[in-house]
């Protein structure tokens, strides 16, 4: 969740920013702006986060029972009896069980407050990435250089790292990370210039 949360954080910024900087020509209102997104994206990540962890169980939970009358139809349909029912039904659940349990740790209350605690510092950090140049100059052209630069360099490393946690291979993670972002930045570029228009 925390590796989601920093890309995000970074991302949904420099996207304001981008957007923008096609009409915007005060580091004041970047900041302001930028922040109350952070801050609301921070607080939406974080919900989120502690109320789907809140959830998955009860779904799980529900499925067993589902899952355990479907697999006793298929069997009986294959013809197979009921005491191999059983014995088929009491392995299902011995696995739902250890399922179960893992589900319910990680539904704790403090795990999930914590989880949900971690998302949120993850965005507001990863949010600060492409406002810091508007706090350190006045120069618009300069920062929005300098925020670009940085944002770019921490989606490479957090496609990095996301793709190490996924073990998959880090050019497709970093490529789609580095494509999405700066598409959805020249769109907003070019929505907030056609709105100034």
């Amino acid at each position: 969740m925390v590796v989601a949360g920093i890309p995000d954080g970074i991302r949904i910024p420099f996207i304001l920013i981008a957007g923008m900087s096609a009409i915007v020509t005060e580091s004041s209102i970047y900041i302001i702006t930028c922040l109350i997104a952070i801050v609301a994206g921070a607080l939406i990540m974080s919900l989120s986060a502690y109320f789907t962890t809140r959830t998955e169980g009860e779904h799980f939970n529900e499925d067993v029972e589902t899952k355990d009358l479907k697999e006793r139809k298929f069997l009986s349909d294959l013809g197979i009896g009921k005491d191999i029912q059983d014995i088929a039904s009491e392995e299902i659940k011995k696995e739902n069980d250890q399922w179960s349990n893992f589900i319910e740790q990680a539904q704790d209350g403090e795990k999930t407050m914590r989880n949900a605690a971690s998302v949120m510092i993850a965005y507001l950090a990863g949010g600060m990435v492409p406002v810091l140049p508007f706090l350190v100059t006045n120069d618009l052209p300069t920062a929005l250089t300098i925020s670009a630069i940085i944002t770019f360099v921490f989606l490479l490393i957090m496609g990095f790292i996301k793709s190490r946690i996924n073990k998959v291979k880090p050019w497709g993670t970093i490529i789609r990370l580095l494509m999405y972002t700066a598409l959805a930045a020249a769109c907003a570029y070019w929505v907030a210039g056609l709105i100034a228009a």
